[in-house]
């Protein structure tokens, strides 16, 4: 698979060559339009989002690169095709976790963003909770899954219950089980339903 980057002259990391082994540019004139590459590109460019519809459909992915990670910006970026995003200077082995995701046609999406996305899309209106779940939970389960479902962190949920994170995450963790999923994202899945 290969990896282009395109970004400006301003931004730029080594890790994207050494971990991704990818060519670096700042003309989109550059990028070929082949169906073995996944592209990445940097919201530095007064254009990114444009680029990001125009490639969607000649490119295997679209990973957008970012110097601060935002949920609208991210939003905006998934709408137009994107298939990851990522901050600009990510580590060695998130690049190439976010490389094989969405090569394999997966979503990479930052950790720290995805609570706020669960909340977000939670809290929608086209989101409704199914309450026969919550009864197999007990009353501090059901509160801290409340709290997740509302985007909360661990440790915002307990400074809500006042109780310590360490708690929150066993909690969690024995929703996690007796619910059968592994993950915040699963948990909104399997807690409710979305209708239009």
């Amino acid at each position: 698979m290969q990896h282009t980057v395109l970004t400006t002259g301003q931004i730029h990391s080594q890790r994207w060559e050494d971990a991704l082994k990818a060519n670096v540019h700042t003309l989109t004139e550059s990028v070929k339009d082949y169906a073995d590459q996944v592209l990445w590109i940097h919201t530095s460019r007064p254009a990114w989002l444009d680029e990001v519809s125009h490639f969607r459909d000649k490119v295997t992915a679209i990973v957008v690169l970012t110097n601060q990670p935002d949920i609208e910006e991210m939003s905006n970026a998934l709408v137009a095709g994107a298939k990851g995003y990522l901050q600009t200077l990510a580590n060695d082995q998130a690049l190439t976790g976010a490389a094989q995701a969405v090569a394999n046609g997966a979503l990479w999406i930052p950790g720290n963003l995805i609570g706020s996305i669960v909340g977000k899309l939670a809290n929608s209106g086209f989101y409704e909770r199914r309450k026969a779940l919550f009864e197999r939970l007990t009353t501090r389960e059901q509160h801290v899954m409340r709290c997740v479902l509302d985007g909360m962190s661990n440790r915002v949920a307990a400074e809500e219950l006042q109780i310590t994170e360490r708690t929150v995450k066993e909690h969690l963790s024995s929703v996690f089980r007796k619910l059968g999923v592994k993950d915040r994202m699963q948990l909104l899945i399997k807690a409710g339903d979305f209708s239009r």
